[in-house]
């Protein structure tokens, strides 16, 4: 008696025992993620005779059984799976449901002249580009003629460095959608879009991500899942050619490359009204945040502060020398990779009025045309023959020209100055004057928006602890703020934000802080990345249960009012605060007492009951 085969629409969790002949349309490996050379797991799309499709997955220990024993394109019969949820982040098929290999899954490869070829699920372009509902985390496959692309250019994420191309599709029906592709794959594609050619470029993007950008959906790849067939004979790319050529009757265009569209010149900031342009005297009485371009002739360097630093290779950010090690406080690290850096105050003026603007690395090199490591080294061979020599002359051939600048950088304090002035810890400013002592600027939010302050020198005490001393220096508590972290935006009211979570929220009521500070939903954009960095619709939310308990000063001890047990400051969680004492004076942090939630501060006692001061 023959077995039966069952269609993938009747597999359920209510059994192990199903019988599939089915055809492998999609397999990859996910490597370890702390192991790249060894499989994490292998990765199956199933298709039936009737066209549906399961994921199925391979785990790391049972690898070994089938890693040799099941290929791409290939029609087994299969049997004996654990069965469950679907509830991978990308979904390769719309089943809800996913099948997991065991040591006990049979595999067997048979043949089967009859079982169709159409291993795509290819989703139009009339329904990318017209509907407003495409699910973001269903992966799909486009097919199409590749019409433009743009240069290979380059991401930097840390030592991370991926590439990527944008490619532009068009169909049968003329509708064209934009398709980036990343890493290996922009080799695969590269090789074909410099070859000349009259045939047209046919490409199938099998498991492509849709994203949606001011409106308009694209597709990019994702980084094991995406697989490009280039001039295919499979039946779905040869049917697709067919109706192109029917369409076009052999009238092709040519692969043509363009620039990026992101890209801007000045002229095309100032005709397009991107950029607006202001006068030196327009741009200090301005308290609208945004970005200006200014013409200013540049007439004084200010060297007080000289002109570079070391910076970390990595992040860029500056390196701390201790002794004979240097270490990066981004990094968390020693760092033995370190360079030098443009940090170039200037003083422009352009007969309207006087400002300082620092410069740094990237805006100096347009400049100089020249790096600060290359100054530097010959600056140290000039200064053993010259003892006056305290700066590179190359700095001096700047001096007296018409540059056109670009301004208008925030920036954040750090230290808490005048609460009545609004100068708080995390209060973000405008720099509207540069002085050696002090800075002159303009608050940006709140009931003091707009109002003109004075930021001095503090000194301030680093508390790295990986410095095996104290010391103490001079410096302005800025720091340039084009983004802040959620802690820091407590307490303001902004009409835009976008709220980027690389990592997950990790403390009780932060997702909560960090929505509640836009105005409108409108104002509000959110981008979440999952553990291997892609983006993702899903955050994970923080909530700590949390009990109120009245506290009070009983023989010199805090006590539960109603319990009467003393106050434990061992056990808890992690994220508790307590109550501690210093000098004789009770102090608390993020506590809840008297049945109120309480900011860090100091506590008296009234009546034996503890109160805030």
């Amino acid at each position: 008696m023959a077995t039966q085969i069952h269609d993938i629409k009747q597999i359920s969790g209510n059994s192990m025992q199903w019988n599939l002949k089915v055809r492998v349309v999609r397999m990859w490996v996910m490597p370890d993620r702390f192991k790249p050379e060894i499989p994490y797991s292998i990765e199956l799309v199933l298709q039936d005779s009737k066209g549906d499709r399961i994921h199925a997955s391979i785990g790391k220990y049972v690898v070994k059984f089938f890693r040799n024993k099941i290929h791409e394109l290939r029609l087994y019969r299969m049997n004996y799976f654990v069965v469950g949820p679907n509830n991978l982040k990308l979904r390769t098929t719309a089943h809800n449901l996913r099948l997991t290999f065991t040591q006990k899954t049979f595999v067997e490869e048979t043949n089967d002249p009859s079982f169709h070829m159409n291993i795509f699920n290819l989703r139009s372009f009339d329904q990318l580009t017209n509907q407003h509902d495409v699910d973001q985390t269903e992966l799909l496959d486009v097919v199409g003629q590749v019409v433009t692309y743009e240069d290979v250019k380059t991401y930097k994420q840390g030592d991370n460095q991926s590439v990527f191309i944008n490619v532009v599709l068009e169909d049968d029906q003329r509708n064209r959608i934009l398709a980036t592709l990343w890493s290996e794959l922009v080799d695969q594609i590269q090789h074909h879009l410099n070859e000349s050619t009259d045939e047209p470029l046919i490409v199938v993007f099998q498991h492509m991500k849709a994203q949606k950008f001011r409106g308009n959906y694209s597709v990019r790849s994702c980084w094991y899942q995406t697989k490009i067939w280039i001039n295919s004979t499979l039946p779905q790319s040869i049917d697709f050619k067919s109706r192109l050529l029917a369409a076009r009757q052999s009238n092709f265009e040519r692969i043509t490359q363009t620039s990026s569209q992101q890209s801007y010149s000045v002229r095309d900031e100032l005709d397009k009204g991107i950029v607006l342009f202001k006068t030196i005297r327009d741009l200090v009485q301005c308290t609208q945040e945004c970005s200006y371009w200014i013409a200013a002739k540049l007439v004084n360097l200010e060297l007080d502060q000289g002109w570079s630093y070391l910076a970390c290779n990595k992040c860029s950010r500056k390196v701390d020398k201790v002794e004979n090690k240097y270490f990066c406080k981004k990094c968390n690290e020693e760092e033995f990779s370190f360079t030098h850096r443009y940090r170039l105050q200037v003083r422009v003026m352009d007969g309207t009025a006087f400002i300082s603007l620092l410069l740094w690395n990237r805006e100096a090199m347009q400049l100089i045309g020249k790096s600060a490591k290359e100054l530097k080294e010959r600056l140290l061979e000039t200064s053993i023959a010259d003892a006056d020599c305290s700066y590179p002359s190359e700095l001096d051939d700047i001096l007296y020209k018409k540059f056109m600048f670009k301004v208008g950088i925030p920036v954040m304090l750090l230290r808490n100055i005048d609460q009545s002035a609004g100068l708080c810890n995390g209060t973000r400013l405008i720099i509207t004057k540069l002085g050696n002592q002090v800075i002159e600027a303009k608050v940006l939010a709140g009931q003091m928006a707009g109002q003109k302050v004075f930021i001095p020198r503090m000194t301030l005490t680093p508390s790295d602890a990986r410095i095996p001393f104290k010391f103490q220096r001079r410096q302005f508590p800025i720091i340039v703020s084009f983004a802040m972290t959620i802690n820091k935006s407590q307490g303001q009211s902004l009409s835009h934000v976008g709220l980027f979570l690389k990592k997950p929220v990790f403390t009780h009521g932060q997702l909560y802080v960090a929505l509640s500070r836009v105005t409108s939903r409108k104002g509000l954009k959110i981008l979440v990345c999952d553990d291997d960095g892609q983006i993702t619709t899903e955050a994970t939310n923080v909530e700590i249960k949390r009990e109120h308990y009245e506290y009070i000063v009983a023989q010199g001890k805090i006590v539960q009012k109603h319990t009467g047990n003393r106050l434990d400051t061992t056990n808890g969680l992690l994220e508790a605060k307590w109550i501690f004492k210093k000098r004789g004076i009770y102090h608390h942090s993020s506590f809840l007492a008297g049945g109120a939630r309480l900011a860090a501060g100091r506590l008296g006692v009234t009546n034996e009951i503890l109160k805030v001061l």
